[in-house]
C-alpha cells in the first residue's frame, strides 16, 4: 500500500531561507561560492534556484552579509551569539513573512525539485516540522519544513546552548518523511548528498561526468 501522503489540496503561504553561514573549513573555501561543473552558477545561486520553484520570498541566513551582497534577496542574522544550523533556523523563521518556511542548507547541489515539492505536500496543520528521515537513523533537517510556531522551542534551546537540531525535533510536533517514500521520487537519495572536502565535491559528479 502506498503510504505517501500528498495532501495536494492544503496550500500553505511558503517562503525559503538558505543556509549560507556554514565555515566550509575542510572545503578550504566557502562551498556557497563554489562553481558547479560545467555550469557559471554557483552553489548558492542553484540553490537560489531551486527555492524559486516553489516560492519567491526567498531570504539568506549568513552572519558575513558583505559576502552575498551580490545577491538581490534580504538577508537575515542569528539571532543569537552562537554557531550552527540552529542559530539560522532560528534567523529565518523570525524573519519569515509567511508562517510555513522551507529551510535548505546551500550545500546540496544535486537536490531535485520534486523532492522539495513532495516535502512541501506532505505538511499537515498540526505538523511544527517536516523533516526526511533515513533508515539508518539519520536526518535531514537542514532540507525540511518548519512553521514558525516552532521558533519558541528553538530560542529555548539556544538559550540552554542545546545546539543539536535533532533534539528540537524531538520536541515539536515533527511528521518524518522516510526513505521508503523519497526513494519512490529519487530512487537513490542522490538529493542528500553534500561535500565537506574538495575530493568529495569530486565524487558528486563523477556519474554526471563519466
Amino acid at each position: 500500500m502506498n503510504r505517501m501522503r500528498r495532501i495536494r489540496s492544503i496550500t500553505y503561504p511558503l517562503s525559503a531561507v538558505i543556509l549560507a553561514g556554514g565555515q566550509s573549513r575542510r572545503m578550504g573555501q566557502d562551498k556557497a561560492i563554489l562553481r558547479l561543473p560545467g555550469n557559471v552558477q554557483t552553489l548558492i545561486e542553484r540553490t537560489i534556484e531551486l527555492a524559486k520553484t516553489v516560492t519567491d520570498a526567498i531570504l539568506i541566513s549568513t552572519n558575513t552579509p558583505l559576502r552575498y551582497s551580490w545577491l538581490a534577496y534580504p538577508q537575515v542574522t542569528d539571532l543569537t551569539d552562537t554557531q550552527g544550523p540552529l542559530a539560522g533556523i532560528a534567523a529565518g523563521l523570525r524573519g519569515s513573512p509567511t508562517s510555513c518556511v522551507l529551510v535548505l542548507a546551500c550545500d546540496l547541489p544535486l537536490l531535485q525539485p520534486a523532492v522539495v515539492q513532495f516535502l512541501i505536500e506532505q505538511m499537515l496543520p498540526a505538523d511544527d516540522a517536516v523533516v526526511p528521515r533515513h533508515a539508518n537513523g539519520g536526518c535531514e533537517p537542514l532540507c525540511a519544513i518548519y512553521h514558525v510556531r516552532a521558533l519558541p522551542t528553538i530560542m529555548a534551546h539556544l538559550q540552554r546552548r542545546q545546539f543539536a537540531v535533532r533534539r528540537v525535533l524531538a520536541d515539536i510536533a515533527t511528521h518524518w518523511v522516510d526513505d521508503d517514500d523519497l526513494r519512490q521520487i529519487d530512487p537513490q537519495l542522490r538529493s542528500f548528498r553534500n561535500a565537506n572536502t574538495p575530493a568529495e565535491w569530486q565524487s558528486l559528479f563523477a556519474d554526471d561526468l563519466a
